[in-house]
């Protein structure tokens, strides 16, 4: 048996995410850019270390479907060593990656426009054989594909649809394995960008009602081929699915931290050794993520804001990302001098400050919402600055259960 070959699985380095950061005045840049690049610099850096001989990217490669010329060219930055390394590099388009309309391009296609060497851009269901001193390693791809590839818009409901894009997404495996064929000694690699039954999600993404909406596939369907690894992008948090059966089915995880939920979780990429038959792999952590805190203080006592003032003093804030939740009994938010608080955690890149209610609510004059207001209260709800881009998903997902409430009399009309 020949030795195995070492490969990068990386995924979902969303350059072009700006929560939590400003404009870095030394280079012009957004701060959270500079994060996602020197996160994916280190990750290739460790890669490059570690020997690898190919390099695997599972799709989202930016953040926007339109990412900015200067995104562009930090992400072109960050893998340039592979490429002089001579390491072979396939780009597996995510669903952040895929145009918004037919004819449009997908956000890596200018690294197949202009042809660039040893980078091979996987948009559509394809097999690829690579080259390396080490040996030759097939790579099955298998990108996102939206309900509407299905031709599944033409369905009637959402499960409908969605099953119809699992269909697709079967049917796409089932001709990939046909097309790999036999492959004898030479490895096979399943890189795909979609969701699989009984993954977890990252806290982040647990705020996206559109993962609960998309075509999944089971890790069953997902070994029924001859590949030797299956690596996946998608899902932020590293994850092993197979559970010790073969082949393994991994999710490498996010190079980054994208949330303030996410503090705490490690962030990399998978290094696998891979031969024909056998694959084992390991997680990398890249040690370079800027810092996130989430940290719960009690602002009670006769000085609720020395309180929160003696908590901060024992840390160091420099750089580090906080949201900082105040415990406090309720209606005494107003004594919690903000201003000093703030000054306290000066050296912080972003400050955000909630407040938690230690006694409940009392409300002494309860408001009945009627059936026919129940639309417009939620059309106003969804509109809050953190939900409004996901409005009218989470509209369409809600219809079912708002047509049933509206068809609901009134307790009024009841009554008379």
């Amino acid at each position: 048996m020949s030795d195995p070959l070492r490969i990068m699985h990386f995924a979902d380095t969303h350059f072009g995410v700006e929560n939590y950061g400003k404009l870095d005045i030394a280079t012009g840049i957004h701060s959270r850019l500079l994060d996602f690049r020197r996160s994916l610099g280190r990750a290739v850096e460790l890669a490059l270390q570690a020997g690898i001989d190919y390099a695997l990217f599972a799709g989202d490669a930016f953040h926007l479907q339109a990412p900015r010329p200067t995104e562009q060219r930090e992400f072109a930055d960050a893998l340039r060593p592979l490429l002089e390394a001579g390491v072979p590099i396939v780009l597996v388009t995510g669903n952040h990656d895929m145009p918004t309309a037919r004819g449009r391009a997908a956000s890596v296609d200018i690294y197949r426009a202009l042809r660039v060497p040893g980078v091979t851009v996987a948009d559509a269901p394809a097999v690829y054989t690579l080259q390396c001193p080490r040996g030759p390693l097939k790579v099955a791809a298998l990108p996102y594909m939206s309900s509407s590839l299905a031709h599944a818009d033409d369905v009637g409901t959402i499960r409908q649809r969605q099953h119809a894009a699992a269909a697709l997404y079967r049917k796409a495996l089932g001709n990939l394995a046909v097309e790999v064929g036999d492959p004898k000694e030479c490895p096979v690699v399943l890189v795909g960008h979609l969701l699989v039954e009984g993954a977890t999600l990252s806290p982040w993404q647990h705020g996206s009602s559109t993962h609960y909406l998309e075509p999944t596939l089971t890790v069953n369907e997902l070994q029924q081929g001859p590949w030797d690894y299956v690596a996946l992008g998608h899902l932020h948090r590293y994850q092993v699915l197979s559970l010790g059966s073969a082949p393994p089915v991994v999710y490498c995880g996010s190079v980054d931290r994208i949330d303030i939920a996410e503090a705490g979780e490690s962030r990399g990429f998978v290094l696998a050794e891979v031969s024909r038959g056998r694959a084992i792999h390991r997680f990398v952590d890249v040690d370079v993520c800027r810092p996130m805190c989430q940290l719960e203080i009690k602002a009670v006592g006769d000085n609720p804001t020395k309180a929160v003032l003696d908590e901060l003093v024992t840390r160091d804030w420099n750089g580090v990302i906080v949201r900082l939740i105040l415990a406090c009994e309720h209606g005494r938010r107003g004594v919690v001098d903000e201003a000093r608080v703030r000054s306290a955690l000066a050296s912080a890149q972003d400050i955000s400050i909630v407040y938690q209610s230690l006694t409940p609510e009392t409300t002494t004059d309860m408001v009945t919402i009627k059936p026919s207001d129940v639309r417009a209260q939620l059309e106003s709800y969804l509109s809050r600055p953190d939900l409004r881009s996901r409005k009218q998903v989470l509209l369409q997902t809600a219809e079912p259960l708002l047509q049933q409430v509206m068809a609901e009399p009134d307790e009024k009309e009841m009554t008379q």
